[in-house]
Parts: structure tokens; sequence; C-alpha cells
């Protein structure tokens, strides 16, 4: 049996002998993540709520099933 340098012998030929590391989770500020916030609150996909605790907190609620988004966006 003839194998490849990058190939273990208990491994299959399409099995990495070192896999990938997976890259970093991406950042994004706190601006930002608070501006997509207010723009899917603005297309009514979801609802903010200010609830006065330590500072101000915002919970954020879905107003739809992520199925039923995904079906109208596929309708066009």
């Amino acid at each position: 049996m003839i194998q490849n340098e990058n190939q273990h012998p208990g491994l299959q030929p399409s099995e990495p002998l070192h896999p990938e590391p997976e890259p970093p989770a991406p950042t994004i500020s706190y601006t930002s993540f608070y501006e997509l916030l207010r723009s899917l609150a603005t297309y009514a996909l979801i609802r903010i709520t200010i609830r006065q605790a330590k500072g101000r907190t915002s919970e954020v609620t879905l107003r739809y099933r992520a199925a039923d988004v995904r079906k109208m966006l596929e309708r066009g």
C-alpha cells in the first residue's frame, strides 16, 4: 500500500493528519452591534425592550420564528 506523506496508516485518504484550527470568532464593537439590533427592530424582526437594572439593559426578543423568516426570504 502506497501512502502519501500527509496520511497516517489508520486514516482514510480524505482525513487530514493535522486538521486546520478554527479561526477566532469575529469581534464587533458595542456600537456596531447595537446599530445592527436597531436595524432588525426597524424591520420589525425583533423587539427591543429597555429594562432599568444596573445600568441600561436591553432585552431582545424575536417577533417571528426563524423558520418563518427563512420561508419569507426564500419567496423573495
